[in-house]
């Protein structure tokens, strides 16, 4: 288990000097500032191998809702649920949007490669299936091998998180726990809009 895509043996050397780093703006409180000089990549490393210093000050769930949608690299689900096994689940879904009511939820994963297992398995999901129908069909570029959309009920407890600033309806959950995955006929694929904040 580990990231996937190119984390370089000197990225991991220099490990120790991120959470120094970290320490240094945990003191002083500027926990934005260092969030964005570190990067993508060693976001998920401080998260990874340090998270006690974010832990202390309260601002763990906030630098893992931060990452998560800065994330432009993949990273494997098991990561991710470490990640996130770490954290106050009050604390993640107050830093996310609120979550839909209700005691269980259907979701939809679509994904261009169904022939690849872990694709699957993934912890992002939607509440609609034209959404996934999309993500699996017309989001990447390259051909797609297998495409399919697969859905999976999700038992209120299980969510860690709800996004909807880009319209996708997205649950991050626990795919560890969560029970049998069917796929299903491929919906119509339609493309999420963005949605905009409603003025107060």
């Amino acid at each position: 288990q580990g990231l996937t895509g190119n984390v370089s043996d000197t990225m991991r050397a220099s490990a120790a000097s991120i959470a120094e780093s970290l320490q240094e703006a945990a003191d002083s409180g500027d926990h934005e500032k260092i969030f964005m000089l570190l990067g993508d990549v060693k976001r998920i490393i401080v998260l990874l191998k340090y998270p006690e210093p974010l832990l202390r000050c309260g601002v763990y769930e906030k630098w893992v809702i931060d990452a998560y949608t800065h994330k432009p690299f993949s990273v494997s689900p098991w990561v991710w649920a470490l990640i996130l096994s770490r954290a106050d689940k009050s604390r993640l879904r107050a830093c996310g949007q609120p979550l839909p009511t209700g005691e269980s939820h259907i979701l939809y994963r679509g994904t261009p490669d169904s022939t690849v297992k872990i694709n699957r398995r993934g912890i992002s999901w939607t509440a609609n299936p034209n959404t996934a129908a999309w993500f699996a069909l017309e989001l990447f570029s390259r051909p797609q091998k297998a495409p399919a959309v697969y859905q999976l009920v999700v038992p209120e407890s299980l969510v860690y998180f709800y996004m909807n600033d880009r319209g996708e309806q997205e649950f991050v959950v626990a795919i560890g726990k969560c029970g049998r995955i069917k796929r299903i006929p491929m919906p119509e694929p339609i493309k999420p809009s963005i949605v905009k904040p409603s003025k107060s």
